[in-house]
């Protein structure tokens, strides 16, 4: 490389990058807010946006790096992609508006079909998410094949650039929760950074005119000075740890914000604010990769270290977080709004940053091993990640719909936290590099001895998910766990009350009388109601104030089958001579006026 080996280019080669992570957020935050209208707020709506992004992700750099090492400009096509990226955000506005012509006859037809409905969503979802990520995708490989011309810069340039384009997510993420559409609004926030993709792709064509790579050597060199190890490592290994580091990362972000969201207050602004410090984390945890890819150690060993410590600290947030939360209090109670956020980062970054950092550098430094069978910098760069970005999927949606189901929050944690320990195993194990029997015990003794302190210091049936009040002699009577979050019945003496998330209070039966006026009054209004429809269940008990009317059906949406289910065991008394409630998955007539809960995300 001649002109872009000077600092001033790469620095700028580097910004622009920047600038495309910020712009990458933009529109992931944003999409989520929007397609959460379209598609619903459930956590398997979510899920489904969140997976359609993540394959275009990985579909991205699995092709673009696969055809990367024949492209004679890399930097150029680097710029065709950010105008891809642009040209296919303009298409989202469109298809919004297919989709909400589409939706009226979609429910007419599948409405009460919810897993060919959810099917169908899906592939609107695709329509609308899976090109422009297809193109974002492909960005890490092309730049790389850009910048990385030796097998040996590999782990000191990747981690760089991984490091830059997160620390833009990070940036993306605050600024679309907080600042952008406030500011600007949808439309406006969304143009700009169609803009932005644009002026990135400027700056990329302006400096593929000067750009020396196609007359510079392509080097193959299949093994790197320093660690015997690195060069026997083998393709599996490296694919192995990429796909388990991508795995845990997004089950440990799926199982954090349902922690906090046991104390923060449900809104857009706070999971931005969590979103924001974990991409953060993630991002000074690449520059830590970068720094320990210059050094002259035994990689494996700084994987396995990196490994292990990950597997402590991310134990420790448990005892942390109920550290700083006084045991489930909810935080800055009480706070004007500002303070409120200022109390939200606080927390967060002293909980999550410490064990971010430490789970964010080994994904990146998995590309240190990948050296030894560098063929094309490109090549290992669009595999590694998406490999890893499909492991995320994957990793995402075991943690929310089944982790949290059969093991609930704190024991997720924990079993993540052995398996950073069980992988730090793993790799010192494949350490077979002829040292002795006693070099290999002294490096597993240190992760079995981690996993070891990890069960010791995480007693999970010690901690609750319910905060109580002990002045007022507050016990619980049932706690349920699911994908849809934490429901609770608690006693207060002869009260009797609901909540969901520790902090959201759905009723009481103290206030059933007030609770059944809600139901009376806009019913006495109507010269004869007969069909009475709630949205949303809480208690029943202002849905079954309806039973004492003469209608004949009443039914209730509610999104969280928990709520359903304690609802039916602990409030069926306050129903108005409803011995039960019925859940249904129809609507249809029924002779008896009973109330009927339809727990469904397709309602």
């Amino acid at each position: 490389m001649k002109s872009d080996d000077s600092r001033g280019a790469t620095a700028v080669l580097l910004s622009i990058f920047f600038l495309s992570g910020v712009a990458a957020l933009v529109y992931e935050v944003l999409w989520l807010k929007e397609l959460g209208r379209l598609f619903g707020v459930t956590a398997y709506a979510a899920a489904t946006t969140l997976a359609v992004f993540f394959l275009g992700l990985a579909a991205g750099g699995f092709v673009w790096g696969r055809r990367v090492a024949s492209l004679r400009r890399p930097l150029r096509t680097y710029a065709l992609l950010e105008v891809g990226i642009a040209a296919a955000a303009v298409l989202y506005f469109w298809i919004a508006d297919l989709y909400h012509w589409l939706y009226p006859g979609l429910f007419a037809l599948l409405g009460e079909q919810p897993r060919l409905f959810l099917a169908a969503k899906f592939l609107l979802a695709v329509g609308v998410l899976f090109l422009p990520a297809f193109f974002m995708g492909g960005t890490l490989p092309v730049m790389g094949q850009h910048l990385i011309r030796r097998a040996d810069q590999l782990g000191r340039r990747a981690t760089i650039l991984y490091a830059v384009n997160t620390l833009g997510a990070a940036v993306g993420a605050l600024a679309a929760g907080f600042f952008l559409p406030p500011a600007l609004g949808f439309r406006n926030s969304y143009l700009l950074a169609i803009g932005a993709n644009l002026f990135v792709a400027a700056v990329a064509w302006w400096r593929s005119t000067e750009d020396s790579y196609a007359a510079a050597p392509r080097a193959r060199q299949e093994t790197v000075a320093g660690d015997a190890v690195t060069a026997t490592t083998q393709s599996w290994q490296v694919w192995t740890l990429a796909a388990a580091s991508g795995f845990l990362t997004l089950a440990l972000e799926v199982l954090w914000t349902r922690m906090f969201a046991q104390v923060l207050q449900n809104s857009v602004y706070t999971f931005a604010a969590i979103l924001s410090v974990f991409l953060l984390a993630l991002a000074l945890g690449s520059a830590l990769a970068h720094w320990l890819c210059r050094r002259d150690w035994s990689p494996t060993a700084v994987l396995a270290s990196l490994l292990t410590i990950s597997g402590l600290l991310v134990a420790l947030t448990l005892l942390r977080f109920h550290q700083l939360t006084s045991g489930l209090e909810l935080v800055g109670a009480g706070l004007g709004w500002g303070r409120y956020l200022v109390a939200v980062f606080i927390t967060t970054v002293s909980v999550l940053l410490l064990p971010g950092i430490a789970i964010g550098s080994v994904f990146p430094y998995v590309m240190k091993l990948a050296e030894a069978r560098m063929v094309s910098a490109g090549r290992t760069l669009g595999q590694l990640a998406a490999i890893n970005t499909l492991a995320a999927i994957c990793g995402s949606l075991v943690a929310g719909f089944f982790l949290l189901d059969s093991l609930g929050l704190w024991r997720s944690l924990e079993w993540v936290a052995l398996a950073y320990c069980a992988l730090a195993v793993v790799v010192a194990i494949g350490q077979g590099d002829g040292r002795g029997r006693r070099v290999v015990v002294a490096r597993l003794a240190v992760p079995l001895l981690s996993a070891l302190l990890v069960a010791a210091l995480v007693d999970v049936d010690e901690l609750t998910l319910v905060s109580l009040d002990a002045a007022r002699n507050e016990e619980i009577v049932e706690v349920q766990e699911g994908a849809h979050g934490v429901v609770s019945v608690v006693r207060r003496g002869d009260d009797l009350r609901i909540k969901v998330d520790n902090s959201y209070l759905l009723g009481t039966s103290l206030s059933t009388p007030n609770l059944r006026l809600q139901s009376w009054i806009p019913l006495a209004l109507h010269p004869r109601p007969r069909n009475v429809f709630y949205l949303g269940m809480g208690t029943g008990i202002t849905a079954g104030g309806a039973l004492f009317l003469p209608v004949e059906r009443v039914v209730v949406s509610e999104l969280n089958p928990d709520v359903v289910e304690l609802s039916r065991r602990h409030f069926a008394a306050f129903l108005g001579g409803c011995s039960k409630i019925r859940e249904r998955r129809s609507w249809r007539r029924t002779g008896e006026p009973c109330l009927q809960a339809a727990a469904s995300s397709s309602t």
